[in-house]
């Protein structure tokens, strides 16, 4: 694809040799192809630093990489090649070579940096990508087909997956107590629900008949037992 100083932010500047007023960058991939990997939150410095809140795993990947697709608030779609990596925690500053200065950053500001999916970073086992869990159709060994997951909510204490299907809306825990068996190339997924997590359970939970009064009531009440180490953990990143 080829790319002229007119496509690039406003503020980008110009070029004075036509010879070089055009350059070749690869072709951005379609929107089901893409990968966001973060986030520009804002200018830093006067060198046209940008902090980048990441979407990925492993933040470690933007240094691996040898450019990177933005697309802007505006829409447009701009190839960036880093020429600067600062890491913290939660966070990388990057400066790039079409925009040396702070000037030429700013309208970059609010972008979100993405790249092909056949670029996702390799993850560890019992990892998967939110876009890969999206749409897999979720079987339970007790209670038959639960429907098919819709979001995935990164929570603090494991990951939530949404499911909508015959029962309704179903929220399950991706622990390795629920989670039996996953294959994101067949779109399905294995699990055996522990007790209350079926919206028809619940509601029977909420009846005082059920759940009696007082301190009592707690004997009906289902704990989640939570990961015991990080790597328990089934933690679909963005990035991918």
């Amino acid at each position: 694809m080829s790319l002229s100083h007119d496509d690039l932010p406003l503020g980008f500047p110009g070029d004075q040799d036509e010879s070089r007023s055009q350059f070749d960058v690869p072709d951005p991939p379609p929107k089901d192809r893409r990968v966001g990997i973060g986030v520009v939150v804002k200018a830093h410095g006067l060198k046209g630093d940008l902090k980048v809140q990441p979407a990925t795993w492993r933040i470690e990947r933007f240094a691996d990489l040898e450019g990177v697709w933005l697309e802007g608030k505006d829409g447009r779609i701009h190839w960036l090649t880093p020429k600067r990596l600062r890491f913290e925690p939660g966070a990388v500053y990057i400066r790039f070579n079409e925009a040396p200065v702070r000037e030429y950053a700013a309208p970059l500001i609010g972008g979100q940096l993405f790249v092909d999916m056949d670029d996702r970073d390799e993850l560890p086992e019992d990892l998967y990508y939110m876009d890969d869990l999206v749409g897999c159709k979720v079987t339970c060994s007790k209670h038959g087909d639960l429907g098919t997951i819709t979001e995935v909510m990164d929570l603090p204490a494991n990951d939530v997956w949404q499911v909508q299907g015959p029962f309704g809306e179903v929220l399950i825990p991706a622990i390795r107590e629920v989670v039996q068996q996953v294959d994101v190339e067949a779109k399905t997924i294995q699990v055996t629900l522990l007790e209350g997590l079926l919206p028809e359970e619940k509601k029977d939970r909420s009846d005082p008949e059920i759940r009696g009064r007082g301190r009592g009531s707690t004997r009906f009440r289902h704990k989640i037992k939570q990961p015991e180490r990080p790597d328990d953990k089934l933690k679909p990143p963005d990035d991918h």
